[in-house]
C-alpha cells in the first residue's frame, strides 16, 4: 500500500487535566520524510503515539487516507503502520534475528511458520541497519546503540507503508546516526511515509523533506525545511541563536549561542 497518507485531524489530548495537544491539524503526504521537532514537553511523542493508535485523542481523529484509522482491524493497521517508540526494551532474552522476525507478525508469520519471504525481509532489514553480524547474539547482551538499530530493523521488516519512529538516533554515535537517517530517507524515497521525532535540528535540516514544529502542544510551523527552520523561529521556540547557511544539500544550521 505505497502512497498511504496520514492526517491528524484537529487532534487534542488532555492527560490528568493538563492540555498536552491542542487542535493539532497536520496532513502527512506519502513518499516523504517528516521530522517532528520541538523543545522537551512540546507534545511530540504524545502525537506520535496517537498517530500509531497507541493512545486515543481526547478530541479529533487520525485518518489513513480518507478513513478513520481507528476503524481498521488491528492486524490490517499493523501491516500499514510500523511504530518504533522511544522505549526499546526486549521483553525477554532472544536472538536478534528472531526478535526482528517479530516485525513480520502482522503478516501472520511466526518463528515456526515463517516462509522464505519473511526471512528475506528480516535479513534485508538487518543488512540495512548494519546489524547482520549481530543476528545470532542475544538482544540483552547488546549495547544501547546496537539495540536501537536492531529495533529499527524489526520495524523495517514489517515493510509497512508508514513508518513512525520516535527518537531513532538517540544513543547512537555520529556515524550510526547518519546511517539511520540515510535509511529513513531511503524508505521515503521508496514511496513510504516516514515520520521521525528528532532532537538534532542539524540532521533534521539535512535529511527531512518537511518539518513539523511543535511547541506547548501546538503546531507553530510546518512545511519545507528552509521555510520552517529560520533563525527567528528557532530563537523563539528553542531559545538558541542560529546561523542558517545554504549549500548544495539544502540548509545547514550553525548554533552560535543561546537566547537568554
Amino acid at each position: 500500500m505505497k502512497g498511504a497518507t496520514l492526517h491528524a485531524d484537529h487532534v487534542s489530548l488532555d492527560l490528568g487535566g493538563r492540555e498536552v495537544l491542542s487542535a493539532v491539524d497536520i496532513a502527512f503526504g506519502s513518499a516523504s520524510l517528516y521530522a517532528m521537532v520541538g523543545p522537551n514537553g512540546a507534545g511530540k511523542s504524545s502525537l506520535m503515539r496517537i498517530l500509531a493508535q497507541v493512545l486515543a485523542p481526547s478530541q479529533g481523529s487520525v485518518l489513513l487516507d480518507s478513513q478513520r484509522i481507528a476503524d481498521l482491524p488491528s492486524r490490517q493497521r499493523a501491516r500499514i503502520v510500523a511504530y518504533l517508540p522511544q522505549d526499546r526494551q526486549a521483553a525477554w532474552p532472544m536472538p536478534v534475528r528472531e526478535l526482528v522476525m517479530l516485525g513480520r507478525m502482522p503478516h501472520g508469520a511466526t518463528l515456526e511458520q515463517a516462509v522464505s519471504a519473511d526471512w528475506q525481509a528480516v535479513d534485508t532489514a538487518l543488512e540495512r541497519t548494519k546489524v547482520s553480524d549481530l543476528a545470532d547474539r542475544c538482544i540483552t547482551h547488546l549495547s544501547g546503540g546496537e539495540r536501537a538499530r536492531v529495533f529499527l530493523a524489526r520495524a523495517l521488516a514489517t515493510q509497512a507503508s508508514i513508518l513512525l519512529v520516535d527518537e531513532p538516533i538517540a544513543a547512537l554515535d555520529p556515524h550510526h546516526q547518519w546511517l539511520i537517517m540515510e535509511t529513513l530517507q531511503q524508505e521515503a524515497r521508496s514511496g513510504c511515509l516516514v515520520i521521525a521525532v528528532l532532537h538534532d535540528l542539524s540532521l533534521a535540516a539535512r535529511f527531512a523533506d518537511r518539518i513539523v514544529m511543535l511547541d506547548q502542544g501546538r503546531v507553530v510551523a510546518q512545511g519545507d525545511t528552509a521555510v520552517v527552520l529560520t533563525a527567528p523561529r528557532l530563537a523563539d521556540v528553542f531559545n538558541i541563536a542560529v546561523r542558517v547557511e545554504q549549500d548544495a544539500d539544502g540548509i545547514r544550521l550553525v548554533q552560535t549561542g543561546r537566547v537568554p
